[in-house]
């Protein structure tokens, strides 16, 4: 019922999620999908991706044809819940109260924007847990994205026993903690980093570290 997908940036993770949304409703035109992004902005775009993946394929243009309602929430012809639609897509620091789900996806909603600080991080926290009122039971949660912070949502969602499938930018890595001490790796570093976000530095070797 937990699924994490991470991939670096420009892999085309909106690209696969609209695929992925219309080959859903198009198997199942009850299937209700709560699409959550960082901002409302970014959750529309994967409405309208997805309506276009099912308006326009070969295969479901034909089968699921007319959908109606906006890009906040549509459904098509053949779904018979009109209230909840297919696809209800909300950032996910905005109001859902009310909605019910068969999917819930949380597309990249840790962004620098809500993680910036403990409060945001605690507000964040408090929006996914209220999606275990929403989840119809039997249900699945989709967690897609990359981390932007040590602490990521998305170990939290390891832990939790989650189905992952992971591609990571670099091979081999190792973060360091404690700058004071002599640091081992078993392998020659590429790149190394100090930081994240804003204050985030390249490292020189010969200047910075030997």
């Amino acid at each position: 019922p937990l699924g994490l997908l991470m991939l670096p940036r420009g892999h085309g993770k909106s690209t696969i999620l609209e695929v992925y949304n219309a080959y859903r409703i198009y198997k199942n035109p009850e299937h209700l999908i709560l699409h959550q992004g960082a901002t409302d902005s970014d959750a529309y775009k994967i409405s309208r991706g997805t309506a276009a993946v099912l308006e326009r394929h070969p295969i479901s243009k034909n089968r699921c044809v007319g959908v109606k309602g906006e890009v906040q929430k549509w459904w098509v012809s053949e779904c018979t819940d009109v209230k909840r639609g297919n696809i209800h897509a909300r950032g996910i620091l905005s109001n859902v109260t009310g909605s019910r789900a068969l999917e819930i996806q949380n597309d990249d909603v840790e962004t620098p924007n809500t993680t910036n600080s403990q409060e945001l991080r605690d507000k964040l926290s408090y929006r996914l847990s209220e999606q275990v009122h929403i989840l119809i039971p039997g249900g699945q949660r989709l967690f897609v994205g990359t981390p932007h912070s040590y602490d990521s949502l998305y170990e939290k969602v390891k832990e939790a026993g989650a189905k992952c499938l992971i591609l990571r930018m670099f091979e081999h890595e190792k973060r360091i903690l404690e700058t004071d001490q002599i640091v081992t790796t078993s392998f020659k570093p590429h790149t190394l980093l100090a930081g994240i976000g804003n204050h985030a530095k390249l490292l020189e070797e010969g200047l910075d570290y030997t």
